[in-house]
């Protein structure tokens, strides 16, 4: 039986992989749907022909992985035990996501509040004063919270059609009405 164990040692080793192994983990997330992982192997062969490094190529994978996958929520790289696995890079990755989602909708944010802010700074050159604008302002934000809600009320005059104002939590109203009028009449 020793005899046929030395038979093995002619056979020549396996080639190595394509990706380095947390790059391969990583597309193995159940996640990634079969045409994401087509595509992101596509680019990365490409990329790695035009001569990216190893180790950037491994980075980038796992970041499209994880933008592709959801980010924090969803993303799971294994290793080859089939322990749930968290690179640095991948870490990274989540974090990079989340910020860029954060800064949308904090731009998204910013937007909506210049249209109330323009639309304040245009009733105070009407000839109303801040504080009787800041009431009404006031007033409307809590009438389409509850207009939302399915109430039947109605807009104060001159804030129909403005996007809903929402608090530091993004889902209730502002609670800080000294920081709003600050933000409402710079």
């Amino acid at each position: 039986m020793i005899d046929d164990l030395e038979d093995f040692d002619d056979i020549p080793p396996p080639p190595p992989s394509e990706f380095d192994r947390d790059a391969e983990c990583a597309l193995a997330s159940p996640g990634l749907s079969k045409e994401a992982r087509t595509r992101i192997i596509g680019v990365a062969r490409s990329l790695a022909a035009s001569g990216l490094a190893r180790e950037a190529l491994s980075n980038w994978i796992c970041r499209e992985v994880a933008r592709t996958v959801g980010g924090p929520i969803g993303f799971d790289a294994y290793d080859a035990q089939g322990n749930i696995i968290d690179p640095p890079y991948v870490a990274d990755a989540r974090k990079w996501i989340t910020s860029a989602a954060g800064q949308k909708s904090q731009s998204k944010r910013n937007a909506d509040l210049e249209e109330w802010r323009q639309r304040c700074k245009q009733m105070v050159t009407q000839g109303l004063s801040e504080s009787d604008v800041f009431h009404r302002a006031l007033a409307a934000i809590f009438a389409m919270r509850r207009k939302a809600a399915g109430e039947t009320v109605t807009i104060p005059a001159g804030f129909e059609g403005l996007p809903m104002l929402y608090g530091l939590d993004g889902k209730s109203p502002p609670k800080d009405k000294k920081r709003l009028r600050a933000r409402l009449f710079d």
